[in-house]
């Protein structure tokens, strides 16, 4: 089955009806509304949702849910969701920080270099749809440095991609090939043997 992935720039709202139950409704988003957007745990878990609709699948959450720093581990959300150091597109990259509850973010766009684009949501309280926690664009580099508006984002330390079952067959992010391999087929080979006879 083909995995089917469109980048999101753009921020979620509740006045957008198809995206009403991915982020301001509970039992879909159980951040909502204790924890409500701006937060990087209910708007990621509101993409990870967003994709899963995207490849048919019907996602639920597998243990508690958790602050960002705690995704993946035993009793966390995705603790059952394949983990690794790649980025994919539409995996939720993972950040702790010393006294804080850590960050999570979903992987937008893989660029050639290694670095990568994330989609975020920032804790701020009172709501505030124009203030940019609601909804920000993030650079990471290949060593998953947090990069916003050109300066370090606060001192997070990466610990791990998490994969959602949507993307357990998607392949990572392909190489540009930098020129045309020749490929050695067997009858040279053989008529190359002969003649050396």
């Amino acid at each position: 089955m083909a995995y089917n992935f469109t980048p999101r720039l753009t921020a979620p709202y509740n006045t957008n009806e198809s995206e009403v139950s991915l982020w301001f409704a509970n039992p879909r988003n159980g951040y909502y509304p204790t924890y409500q957007m701006p937060n990087c745990t209910a708007y990621s878990w509101g993409r990870v949702m967003e994709l899963g609709n995207l490849n048919n699948l019907s996602l639920i959450a597998d243990g508690m849910l958790g602050n960002g720093g705690l995704w993946g581990d035993i009793n966390f959300l995705g603790q059952t969701w394949k983990k690794g150091s790649t980025p994919k597109l539409g995996a939720v990259a993972v950040w702790t920080e010393s006294g804080s509850a850590g960050h999570c973010a979903v992987v937008e766009q893989i660029n050639a270099d290694g670095s990568y684009v994330c989609s975020n949501s920032g804790y701020y309280r009172p709501v505030d749809t124009s203030n940019w926690h609601y909804f920000f664009i993030t650079n990471c580099t290949k060593d998953n440095v947090i990069y916003y508006n050109g300066s370090r984002w606060g001192q997070y330390i990466f610990k791990t991609f998490l994969y959602p079952p949507y993307i357990e067959d998607s392949p990572g992010p392909t190489p540009t090939p930098s020129g045309r391999t020749k490929k050695r087929f067997p009858w040279v080979i053989y008529l190359r043997n002969i003649r050396k006879r």
